[in-house]
């Protein structure tokens, strides 16, 4: 090895990892557009977070209609028909 190059490591143990102070400044800018697509000229406000909720609705009330058609199906005399 060279004097212009450095020892490379050899296992992931000898690697360094770069910590917060390794980090160049970042300067964060905001840019507000308004929409042309609206006479608000307002955008999205997030609605894709509340999209999957749906399917959680749907799902749990249809799991309460299978429990509660399975209970009918026991009868009420059977145990555990009270759970």
């Amino acid at each position: 090895m060279t004097a212009a190059h450095s020892r490379r490591p050899t296992n992931f143990g000898e690697y360094l990892l770069p910590a917060a102070t390794d980090m160049p400044p970042i300067a964060i800018l905001h840019s507000e557009t308004a929409s042309p697509l609206n006479p608000l000229g307002v955008k999205g406000a997030g609605e894709g977070g509340t999209i999957a909720a749906i399917g959680a609705i749907i799902g749990g009330v249809g799991e309460r209609a299978r429990t509660a058609r399975d209970q009918d199906q026991r009868g009420a005399d059977q145990p555990g028909a009270d759970c």
